[in-house]
């Protein structure tokens, strides 16, 4: 059977914080002339955003700074109020994942709005995305999104091609001065990424080669990290382009388990993503074990000879303080039957290289347990 590798019409610029003088080419390169930085009141309010202020210059027509964790609708909604009210023709998001996501929503929803909605690759997004990520979470690569119902903990996924952010611009600098535990876990979430899509059952070979490559960057970068306290300048630069290429991978691959148990125990719960990552990657590894074997193998070889993979992940979860289980983190029982059902009744879990039931859901989720 053949295959088709979807190529992103999408800039990536990493560096210092020089980097960040691209901002202003952007009314030139995207047409864009108002735009909405989206972020958080404790980014907006970091000097990391000076730079970024300034360098979007008179072109920034507003700030929405409310973004929260697990980006709930009140929160997509009152961003997209505010950019109707200032005639918004492109979005710049400041932060990890959830201000990504934000910024992804504002953009989609505009362009529904618009009657334009993109539906291709080639298709030019009516509302250009640039994207300043601060983690080293892979929001920025993908044109997927995730929104939380407050009321219920749903976390559900929208989004599309014309979504995915037109340019990405990382700086190290800002990455650098991120809390050394919070970005550690962040760390988690890109090796997740990379992980998975490393034996995802759909990728292209392009996705495989990047998966793979970012696979081994990353554990030997968070290995080298736990480490380093504060995080030398090297192993920020090899955390910040494994984490790049890690998102890179999974613009061409389909995710399966892990991915969403993460997604769907995060919205019930309210646990951070990479904490959430850390804490669970062991136990679906372990779980996977027979299909991913031979992959696992060498990946585990490249890092510590004679450990399994799930054994050097756990590791390195607790060295980064990913300690105790999810019930240390107020995960009930309620929460784990609700998220055995919803897992079970997924698309996602056909996609995982081994047949999932809901003994096995349950199983993962009380192996994490304490």
């Amino acid at each position: 059977m053949g295959w088709v590798h979807h190529g992103f019409g999408q800039q990536i610029i990493v560096g210092g914080g020089e980097a960040l003088g691209s901002l202003r080419d952007l009314p030139r390169i995207t047409g864009a002339r108002r735009l909405l930085l989206v972020t958080t009141p404790n980014r907006l309010a970091d000097e990391a955003s000076i730079p970024v202020v300034r360098a979007l210059g008179r072109n920034l027509a507003a700030t929405f700074d409310r973004v929260e964790a697990h980006v709930p609708t009140p929160s997509i909604q009152a961003a997209i109020s505010l950019a109707r009210a200032e005639n918004i023709d492109g979005v710049v998001s400041l932060g990890g994942g959830s201000a990504v996501d934000t910024a992804k929503a504002v953009a989609w929803f505009l362009e529904k709005e618009a009657g334009t909605p993109g539906t291709h690759v080639l298709d030019r997004p009516a509302v250009p995305h640039l994207a300043v990520p601060t983690t080293l979470a892979g929001a920025a690569f993908t044109g997927e999104f995730a929104m939380t119902d407050p009321r219920s903990g749903a976390k559900d996924l929208a989004g599309g091609p014309t979504a995915v952010p037109r340019g990405v611009i990382v700086n190290r600098d800002a990455v650098a001065a991120v809390d050394r535990g919070f970005l550690l876990l962040t760390g988690f979430t890109a090796l997740a990424h990379a992980l998975e899509t490393s034996w995802s059952t759909q990728r292209t070979p392009e996705a495989g080669a990047l998966a793979a490559a970012a696979s081994g960057r990353l554990l030997a970068a968070l290995s080298a990290a736990v480490d380093s306290d504060p995080i030398d300048a090297v192993i920020i630069e090899e955390l910040v382009d494994g984490a790049v290429l890690a998102g890179r991978a999974r613009q061409n691959a389909v995710v399966a388990l892990h991915h969403e148990l993460v997604r769907v125990a995060g919205g019930r719960s309210g646990m951070a993503d990479g904490l959430l990552h850390a804490l669970l990657l062991p136990h679906t590894l372990r779980f996977n074990d027979l299909a991913i074997e031979e992959t696992a193998g060498r990946l585990a070889e490249q890092v510590v000879d004679g450990l399994d993979l799930s054994t050097i992940v756990a590791d390195l979860a607790s060295a980064a303080r990913a300690t105790g289980g999810l019930s240390d983190h107020g995960f009930d029982d309620d929460m784990l039957e609700a998220v055995v059902r919803t897992v079970a009744s997924s698309p996602a879990v056909e996609r995982n290289p081994m047949p999932v039931g809901e003994g096995d859901i349950r199983g993962i989720l009380e192996s994490a347990w304490v």
